[in-house]
This record gives C-alpha cells, sequence and structure tokens, in this order.
C-alpha cells in the first residue's frame, strides 16, 4: 500500500499523525510512505484489499509491527506531537495508549484463563488480590443494545464464595439502576430485567464427582500422613530409640533421609 507523497497539516483536534511511514519485512517494504492525519473523538476507516497492509499500517500505529520477525518501521507517527519512535520513549506505554483490537481474540497459551483475564491488569502493575471481579463489556454494546440483546460479562474470583456473591450482586444492581434509569428517561433500546446466566469454566457439567474425589483423596492423605507420623513415633518409642534419637549428633535432615532412604 502506498500513498502519494503530501505534507501532513496538523489540525486543532488532530490526536495522531503518520508521517511518510514505510513498514519492512527483513529489509522489504510492505507499506511506503503513508501520511494519515487522525483527529480526535472521529472514526477513521483504512479500507482495501486483502493483504494490502491495512493492519500492518495500523501496527505501526502502536509499535507493535516491530515486534513482528524483522519489523522495521521507518517515518514518524506523532501522538500529540511527540513522535512514538522517538528516542527515550516507552514501547509498553505507548501500547498502553494506543491499544488494538484484534479480529480474532487469541489467548496466551502458556496462561491459564484466570491469567489471560488478568494479564492487562498484571501489566498495568495492579496487585493479584487486589482484582476479585472483573465487568467485561463486549466491543459492540451499544449495537445489541439497541437490538435487545445487549450481554455483559461479569468474572468474579470463586476462591470467596461470599466476597464472589457480593461482587456478582453489586455487579448486577449497578447494571439494573442504569437499565431502570435508561428506560425512566424513554431512550430507545432501554434493556428489561437484568437475567444472570452462571458458567462454571471448570467442571461445567456440574458434576459432584468431580469435586468430591480431589478432596476426599486430600482428607485422605492428610489422615494417611497423621497416622504414619504417630505409628513411626510408637514404634521408636516401643524398641527404646527414642531417647538415643535425642542424643544423636546428627541434624534433623539427615535423621529425616536415613528413615527414607531404604
Amino acid at each position: 500500500m502506498a500513498a502519494p507523497e503530501r505534507a501532513v497539516t496538523p489540525a486543532t483536534d488532530t490526536h495522531m499523525a503518520a508521517e511518510r511511514v514505510t513498514a519492512l519485512y527483513h529489509g522489504r517494504p510492505a507499506i511506503a510512505d503513508v501520511s494519515l492525519p487522525l483527529a480526535r473523538r472521529a472514526i477513521t476507516a483504512v479500507i482495501g484489499p486483502s493483504g494490502c497492509g491495512k493492519s500492518t499500517f495500523l501496527r505501526c500505529l502502536n509499535r507493535m509491527h516491530e515486534l513482528s520477525d524483522g519489523g522495521t518501521v521507518r517515518g514518524r507517527v506523532l501522538l500529540d506531537d511527540v513522535d512514538i519512535y522517538g528516542p527515550g520513549v516507552d514501547a509498553v506505554g505507548v501500547r498502553r495508549r494506543v491499544g488494538m483490537v484484534f479480529q480474532r481474540a487469541t489467548t496466551f497459551p502458556t496462561m491459564s484463563i484466570a491469567g489471560n483475564v488478568a494479564a492487562g491488569l498484571r501489566v498495568n502493575g495492579v496487585p493479584r488480590r487486589e482484582v476479585d471481579g472483573i465487568v467485561r463489556i463486549p466491543g459492540d454494546f451499544a449495537r445489541a443494545l439497541h437490538r435487545g440483546d445487549a450481554e455483559l460479562q461479569i468474572l468474579v474470583h470463586g476462591a470467596d464464595a461470599n466476597r464472589a456473591r457480593i461482587i456478582q450482586a453489586y455487579a448486577e444492581g449497578a447494571v439494573g439502576q442504569w437499565a431502570a434509569r435508561q428506560g425512566a428517561e424513554g431512550r430507545a433500546g432501554a434493556p428489561g430485567p437484568v437475567q444472570v446466566q452462571s458458567r462454571l469454566w471448570f467442571n461445567e457439567a456440574f458434576e459432584s464427582r468431580y469435586f468430591l474425589v480431589p478432596g476426599l483423596v486430600v482428607i485422605i492423605m492428610t489422615l494417611i500422613g497423621a497416622l504414619l507420623t504417630a505409628l513411626g513415633i510408637a514404634r521408636e518409642w516401643e524398641r527404646g530409640t527414642l531417647e538415643a534419637l535425642f542424643v544423636t549428633p546428627v541434624r534433623p535432615e539427615e535423621i529425616l533421609l536415613g528413615k527414607t532412604v531404604p
């Protein structure tokens, strides 16, 4: 994708501007000399056939192109009159300000579901225990609201059931108050009563054996460990070697190793 060479005339409401941006893969240009001002509080559509470099250009606007194999960028991208490719500019800080929503949602394969949900919070330095609930608003919420089938997702940490219920009730109450206010103002597309559809990420069928069996295994192993410890101490006492252990000039680790190794 190549654009004719032209000077960018910044407007008073220009929030971001690309100036003669060229993106390369291993030295070969994918887009060349693209200049485009982006106005504040406006929607700009980049339209073109498949493979013309639309996604590559967008990745240049938040410095994600340089993460590609052999990806380099020439030119300038101004964000509030600051070149994001200038010296001393933090790339991670740029990506926090200029987000990118991909066509298909992709999870981090090495993380759990909870880890993927909280990844953005951890990158921004939010401690683990400060996040017990997340309210996710889909990108097409406004359009779905006018259709009458808008949905919200509430993610709560299930380790503390009481706290999870409190967070869930608080979020549902906030959504319910908003819905009532929308209806009172007579706005089109005001939703009806809030309907909650609970879902378990783990054991979605809610089969009791997947809860009971692991719990029983833990209880049995705990009891067996305590029982074997009591039997071992009683045996040492009956054989008269318990007093010898008290005066033996060895460390506890050595005694445990001698009892463990056959």
